[in-house]
């Protein structure tokens, strides 16, 4: 943008001056779309199963890389390995599902 700095006294004097300001651009973060954030498994599902394809967008079109860093179930010790990240942006299984010990689980 160019725009011109005016400023005067009292007596009347002014002075004038063309600013330029550069509008720089910010790294904003990528999103998930909400219909990208759940998925079903059938606990019958053999390890390596696909549970689905993540989708994830960059306002500056960077690559997106996906993984999971925690699973907040209450028993994330013990399944801490059943799912993983594969191919990039597969969400797979890695070990085996338990419906009884993991119904519900968010990672």
């Amino acid at each position: 943008y160019y725009v011109t700095v005016n400023c005067s006294d009292p007596d009347g004097l002014r002075a004038s001056v063309q600013a330029t300001i550069n509008v720089v651009d910010v790294n904003e973060p990528p999103t998930i779309p909400a219909a990208n954030r759940k998925f079903n498994l059938t606990e019958t599902s053999t390890i390596g199963t696909v549970i689905g394809t993540l989708v994830g967008s960059d306002p500056e079109n960077d690559a997106l890389t996906f993984s999971i860093t925690a699973m907040t179930d209450d028993q994330s010790d013990d399944y801490q390995d059943t799912i993983a990240v594969a191919g990039g942006d597969e969400l797979v299984t890695a070990g085996v599902v338990d419906f009884e010990a993991l119904e519900h689980s968010t990672i």
